[in-house]
């Protein structure tokens, strides 16, 4: 995690200190790690300010075209999530709109660990939405969950405020919006 935490300013973990029992490490030595850096893109838009202070980064389930998932994602960012963002002088980018030459999966992890403000989807329980999730708590930097009220918030993120959205009728949808 010592590559994720260097862009945030967290402490580093130490990994020379063995959080097993003793009865599991007696006669083990111990393993000195040293993490590959972050593959990057460039940390500049045109004006030169650095491109992610200004981004929040909406983890969702994505989906195929014309899916369940797609239509959802598609309406909660630009019914809801994208207006409420606009406000606060932030852009919205969501994982299929980076535009970039690169590795998808480098440049996804970047904009978790770099955006001052994530927002995650929880609905559908969507793994790829859960590892992603897992990075951003792992940085201990700021993250606003929804979920679908079809969907039950998960037992190990319930302690975390989750804004529940029922969409399950246009008569309980359209006011929120």
């Amino acid at each position: 995690l010592d590559f994720l935490l260097e862009d945030t300013g967290r402490q580093k973990v130490d990994s020379t200190k063995s959080h097993l029992p003793t009865y599991l490490t007696s006669g083990l030595e111990p393993v000195q790690v040293t993490p590959r850096p972050l593959p990057t893109t460039s940390t500049s838009d045109a004006g030169g300010s650095p491109k992610f202070d200004s981004e929040c980064f909406y983890i969702t389930p994505i989906g195929e075209e014309g899916s369940e998932q797609r239509q959802h994602s598609d309406l909660f960012m630009g019914s809801l999530i994208e207006p409420a963002i606009q406000e606060l002088g932030l852009r919205l980018v969501r994982a299929d709109q980076i535009g970039e030459a690169g590795l998808i999966t480098a440049q996804v992890i970047e904009h978790i660990v770099r955006s001052p403000l994530v927002i995650a989807d929880l609905s559908f329980h969507n793994p790829n939405v859960f590892y992603e999730l897992a990075l951003r708590h792992a940085v201990r930097r700021p993250i606003v969950q929804v979920i679908r009220s079809a969907d039950r918030v998960p037992f190990d993120l319930q302690p975390f405020r989750t804004i529940i959205i029922d969409n399950s009728s246009i008569y309980t949808l359209v006011p929120k919006i």
